[in-house]
């Protein structure tokens, strides 16, 4: 009887050891510029992009608090969904800035207008309107 109970109790504290490794995971999930395909790979832009982007991510990495570097990446994270057509994967990417922002400040105006302007973007229009007023 007391060997069930154990056996009980350990598959219980497995259990909840693997569910917090998973939320764990789930907040460290950062977005990273994905790989061109196309002739866009080779352009000059393209590795300025790259370079701006790491440098964001390395200031946002040493200062979460750092609203400017956050918004300057959800404006690059934007505009490269725009050059490559990867709108799912940029715009999730430009989402998770903004939720950091609106964390720290919720009536941040660039940050509401960069909400705005994705909802608009995948037609979203009453949420993107209802936003932007």
């Amino acid at each position: 009887m007391k060997q069930r109970y154990f056996y009980t109790a350990v598959l219980f504290l497995f259990a909840m050891m693997g569910c917090n490794g998973v939320q764990q995971k789930s907040e460290a999930v950062k977005y990273e510029l994905m790989p061109r395909k196309t002739s866009l790979a080779y352009t000059a832009e393209w590795n300025a992009i790259k370079n701006n982007a790491d440098v964001l991510q390395k200031k946002i990495n040493k200062d979460p608090a750092d609203i400017k570097s956050l918004l300057t990446l959800t404006a690059l994270y934007i505009k490269e969904g725009r050059n490559t057509g990867n709108f799912n994967y940029y715009n999730d990417a430009a989402f998770s800035c903004i939720d950091k922002v609106l964390q720290k400040d919720a009536n941040n105006f660039e940050a509401l207008t960069f909400k705005s302007t994705i909802l608009l973007s995948q037609h979203r229009f009453a949420d993107g309107l209802a936003i932007a007023q």
